[in-house]
């Protein structure tokens, strides 16, 4: 059984029918299990374009295996959708792939996905497979391993969620203890530990930085394309994270 398709969505509806219309390229879908979830509206303006959003992800209902779009009656904010949802995917499934509204992929995007949870299930240090991977790292002949992660589009299986810190202090506390500040960084580039911490401490989501210190945490590794299979169209001011 494929992992299933976990697609969240807000208010930007010419990013949501990109990204749909990248990941219908991919065969996988017609056997796959496909779950949205879209936020609801923060004030009328929303309205009209969350509408719009739902309206085209059911223009996609066909395309996958199953179809089952959940609406939320409130704002919630991307981190708590995320962290409401994913665990209730996680009550059926042992793996998910997850994507959001600003993520277009390649025609290969899921049969990276599938092909890394499938050959790494067992091997308990291998905490998630990243659809996403910055170019310098094109001079790479394969596949490889970071102790970072991304959220860019991935593969993850429940026991790595399980690992899941929420307390956003505890894991600045954690991280010292082990003497893992300096370690808690993206190899590749300047983003430094303290743009992490302010991070941590002054933005009320930041699922994401909770869940990449967890992975470091316990020695997690992340499988990394050597070539990205998605790209983030949403870098543009319209999303509420960027």
């Amino acid at each position: 059984m494929h992992p299933p398709i976990v697609f969240f969505a807000f208010n930007r509806p010419s990013h949501t029918k990109q990204a749909l219309d990248s990941l219908i390229t991919n065969r996988e879908c017609s056997n796959s299990a496909f779950y949205a979830f879209v936020d609801g509206a923060r004030n009328s303006q929303d309205s009209k374009q969350v509408d719009d959003v739902i309206k085209i992800i059911k223009a996609y209902k066909n395309y996958f295996k199953s179809f089952e779009l959940n609406l939320s009656d409130k704002n919630n904010g991307c981190a708590g959708q995320v962290l409401s949802n994913i665990p209730l995917i996680f009550q059926t499934y042992d793996s998910l792939i997850y994507l959001e509204d600003d993520i277009v992929v390649s025609q290969h995007f899921l049969s990276f996905m599938h092909q890394g949870l499938l050959k790494y299930q067992d091997v308990s240090q291998i905490k998630s497979i990243s659809g996403f991977s910055l170019p310098a790292f094109t001079n790479k002949k394969s596949p490889f391993f970071l102790h970072t992660f991304f959220t860019w589009g991935f593969g993850i299986w429940k026991r790595s969620w399980n690992e899941f810190e929420y307390d956003k202090e505890n894991l600045i506390f954690e991280l010292k203890q082990k003497n893992l500040l300096s370690k808690f960084t993206y190899n590749f580039s300047n983003y430094h530990i303290d743009s992490y911490k302010k991070y941590l401490k002054g933005i009320k989501g930041a699922w994401d930085v909770r869940l990449s210190a967890s992975i470091l945490l316990n020695n997690g590794l992340t499988l990394t394309p050597h070539r990205s299979r998605t790209k983030n169209i949403g870098t543009d001011s319209s999303g509420t994270n960027f």
